[in-house]
């Protein structure tokens, strides 16, 4: 009988404890193989080296986030199928993941079977979006539409604020102090 090769999922997160759980609750398909990375430095190399169907990202994390981190995937792996998996509310950083090239997001909130389905959409290269972020979409292409391209700014100054204080290795917790 013919095997169906597994899925292969790359899990990017600092949390040992959070990824642990994580790949345990995506290993529980039987198609599905993760590869645990808690160092970002090591994952340039590691998606080189290895093919992955899709890739999970924590946005925040010590040293570069996960928008950075996607740019850096995607110069060496073009095609990387990249998610964000955040605990946080990702809307504000919609367009700023969005430019960076990720392919979806999903919530550290969401459910088993969420999680499962955002994975399998993202390997058929689909797209799970909330739809208020949908709706957010639709409102900034209806604003854009009447600006000169020199006026369009691709991140709000509190975006740019925020990813200031990240790149300086801060964590949220002192962010939102």
């Amino acid at each position: 009988s013919l095997k169906v090769s597994a899925m292969e999922i790359l899990l990017v997160d600092d949390h040992r404890s959070v990824v642990e759980g994580t790949k345990m609750l995506i290993e529980s398909e039987p198609d599905m193989n993760v590869t645990i990375e808690t160092d970002v430095y090591c994952v340039p190399d590691l998606v080189r080296l290895k093919k992955f169907d899709v890739m999970l990202l924590d946005l925040y994390m010590p040293n570069i986030n996960g928008a950075d981190l996607t740019r850096k995937i995607l110069e060496y792996v073009p095609d990387a199928v990249i998610l964000i998996y955040s605990g946080f509310e990702i809307a504000p950083h919609f367009n700023l993941l969005t430019e960076s090239g990720v392919s979806g997001f999903i919530a550290k909130t969401s459910t088993r079977e969420q999680l499962i389905q955002a994975i399998r959409c993202a390997a058929r290269k689909e797209a799970i979006i909330p739809m208020q972020l949908l709706k957010q979409l639709r409102r900034q292409e209806i604003v854009v539409h009447g600006q000169t391209e020199s006026e369009k700014t691709t991140i709000t100054p509190e975006e740019e604020k925020l990813l200031r204080e990240l790149a300086k290795g801060k964590s949220n917790k002192e962010i939102s102090k």
